[in-house]
């Protein structure tokens, strides 16, 4: 917030300053010299505006470009969470399907068995 506020300052000293410069170059108050000094302090300060902006731009264009790399990222972690969610609701069908097979199975081993049993009883009869 002082940050800020410090900036805000600044600013407006410097529009403050440039007003005064100007009115100054509009009176015609000033010499040679010091209009030539003038207009070499507001290159130089459109210079620096430019290399801000400039800096700006880069730094944005790479927020962008990872802004998208992480979305790409998050797409992929997206479609590998909806594969394994398929994955695991396609499981209890899986399980039910074992379930019968091992009770068609039980039936057939409990079946034989008594089948197995009958016999053996029947043959110590005879």
């Amino acid at each position: 917030m002082e940050r800020q506020k410090k900036k805000n300052l600044q600013r407006k000293e410097k529009g403050e300053s440039q007003e005064r410069e100007l009115n100054e170059i509009e009176a015609g108050n000033i010499s040679e010299k010091e209009f030539r000094v003038m207009v070499i302090r507001i290159c130089k300060r459109l210079d620096d505006k430019y290399t801000q902006l400039n800096e700006k731009y880069k730094d944005l264009n790479e927020n962008v470009t990872n802004m998208k790399r992480n979305q790409e990222e998050m797409k992929n972690k997206i479609v590998t969470i909806k594969n394994k969610m398929e994955g695991l609701n396609s499981r209890p069908e899986e399980a039910e399907n074992h379930i019968s097979e091992l009770e068609d199975k039980v039936g057939k081993a409990y079946k034989h068995s008594r089948n197995w049993k009958e016999d053996l009883k029947s043959n110590r009869r005879a």
